[in-house]
């Protein structure tokens, strides 16, 4: 296996170690229920989910004496003590990203002590997604001064769920007292509002990629009501409103592009 693959930034294809394999395009768990419905002769299948992916990984240590092999086997096992750490695989031309952890020891056979040993570890990623190494700018826009914006982007990606971090820059404002501010999903009419007194230069950040999803104006999480809005992979619609007399703001959305 010639692809290159490393953990927590340990390279894991060098000289002494030879990863053999690494199966990560099986994809995360699949989690769904069918549920039957009330005299209808039929079932739906209200919700899925991919709650986790395991990546197993094999290979062989050689070193160039017993004494090499130890020493490479103690800094092998300590490339995996790391939690919520990022597996990349050279992939598609570029670098596919996992984060996760090793939740098993990883096991060494080491056979009569030689300086070779095969090893197996696997992969419990916390994000089932294989990642982009780098954002996607879906949106950059400067001095915009209308009350309401939609904003088509093609997301990439495979995964049912790409998640945008949303910045928005009040450069100046009027009747921003008790003013809201609304940013949603147009295919889907998830959206969050944000209702308070606003301020030039406020910087609003929402940022629905993070485990807990959050808003926060000026460094500082705020309050708001609705559902965040995800997008899936293909075509999507940004939505921006609010209820200013005036404004000039700018505005710019990035993601990490998810694949299944």
């Amino acid at each position: 296996m010639a692809t290159a693959v490393s953990f927590n930034g340990n390279d894991l294809q060098t000289g002494t170690i030879n990863t053999t394999s690494v199966e990560h395009e099986a994809g995360p768990e699949l989690v769904a229920q069918l549920v039957a419905l009330a005299h209808a002769n039929r079932s739906v299948v209200p919700y899925t989910s991919y709650p986790t992916r395991h990546i197993p990984i094999t290979g062989r240590i050689s070193a160039a004496s017993v004494a090499a092999c130890d020493a490479a086997l103690d800094s092998f096992r300590s490339y995996f003590t790391a939690q919520d750490a990022n597996l990349d695989v050279g992939y598609n031309g570029g670098t596919r990203r996992y984060v996760g952890s090793v939740i098993t020891q990883p096991t060494i056979d080491r056979p009569r002590g030689m300086a070779y040993a095969d090893f197996s570890v696997v992969v419990a990623c916390t994000i089932p997604w294989g990642l982009n190494t780098s954002n996607t700018t879906a949106l950059n826009a400067v001095g915009r001064t209308a009350s309401t914006y939609s904003d088509g982007h093609t997301f990439l990606g495979t995964a049912p769920q790409q998640a945008p971090v949303f910045t928005y820059t009040l450069t100046a404002v009027t009747g921003g007292t008790a003013a809201t501010v609304s940013i949603g999903n147009n295919d889907t009419g998830q959206a969050i509002s944000i209702t308070r007194d606003w301020a030039n230069s406020d910087v609003m950040v929402i940022d629905t990629s993070a485990k807990v999803p959050v808003v926060t104006i000026n460094g500082t999480a705020v309050d708001y009501t609705g559902a965040f809005p995800y997008f899936t992979a293909g075509s999507g619609t940004m939505t921006y409103a609010d209820t200013f007399t005036t404004r000039t703001f700018t505005e710019n959305v990035v993601y990490v592009a998810r694949y299944l």
